[in-house]
């Protein structure tokens, strides 16, 4: 199904740029650490079957700066108003990342219009003893190993990533994921405390092999989320919408059909 036109919604002070494609039940899609480019193939499908909406969060990609926005909580009261301005109801979040903290930061606060998660190798927590791959302080070559399970297969899509991207925007994009998760790296101390506020059906999605958040990460979480699933994938990092992009939409599709039945 062709995409439909990008959109350029003003929320506050900002004006966001979201890409819509498909048909269905809404499925909002909050990116990682790297931003997104265009519509990557895992997406693509997905918007075989629901209504996908992927914004480029404030400071990153063609979205503009937010005054109000300098942390994770910022922009999960920034997303509310999003989902108000935009009257979405019953929405299927699915968040990669960086994307999964802020989709678990929204859900906390205010879930009347989520329909549920699904956390993809996400940030948002502390688990003691557990180290955290750091995305700051590495070469690209060393982020490249750090955050992929197949590195050749990486260095292809890194290649077509520079050769479409503005090199402004994907320094921009990295200026704004230091401002949100540098300190401390990729979690909210508070957030751990209040996720029995969680009460929508979850889906965790860890890669196997994620360097950067261990699969001890998605333990914790799904223990600490009541009645959530976790379900590891085999040969793979933390770039699981990338790496295995079939797995990836199959198993969102599956985890929201069962939810009708």
């Amino acid at each position: 199904m062709p995409a439909r036109p990008d959109q350029l919604i003003t929320v506050g002070d900002c004006d966001l740029h979201v890409r819509r494609q498909g048909r269905g039940k809404p499925l909002l899609y909050l990116h990682g650490t790297e931003g997104l480019t265009g519509i990557a193939p895992g997406l693509g499908a997905l918007a075989r079957t629901f209504d996908l909406i992927a914004p480029d969060h404030p400071g990153y990609g063609l979205s503009g700066d937010a005054a109000a926005v300098d942390t994770m909580s910022d922009l999960a009261m920034f997303y509310l108003d999003v989902l108000d301005q935009m009257g979405l109801e019953q929405v299927h979040v699915v968040g990669h990342s960086m994307g999964g903290w802020l989709a678990l930061e929204i859900a906390v606060r205010n879930s009347h219009r989520l329909a549920s998660l699904t956390l993809v190798d996400s940030a948002g927590i502390h688990v003691q003893g557990v180290d955290k791959g750091d995305l700051f302080i590495c070469t690209p070559e060393e982020g490249l190993a750090l955050m992929n399970h197949d590195l050749e297969a990486a260095r292809v899509r890194h290649q077509a990533m520079v050769a479409e991207a503005d090199p402004r925007m994907v320094y921009r994009n990295r200026v704004t994921t230091a401002k949100l998760c540098w300190q401390p790296r990729l979690f909210n101390p508070s957030l751990a405390r209040w996720l029995h506020r969680v009460r929508l059906p979850t889906l965790l999605l860890w890669g196997e092999n994620d360097q950067v958040l261990p699969p001890a990460y998605g333990e914790a979480l799904s223990r600490a989320i009541a009645g959530s699933r976790l379900l590891t994938v085999p040969s793979c990092g933390h770039m699981l919408p990338f790496e295995q992009p079939d797995r990836f939409s199959g198993e969102v599709t599956t985890f929201i059909r069962s939810l009708a039945s």
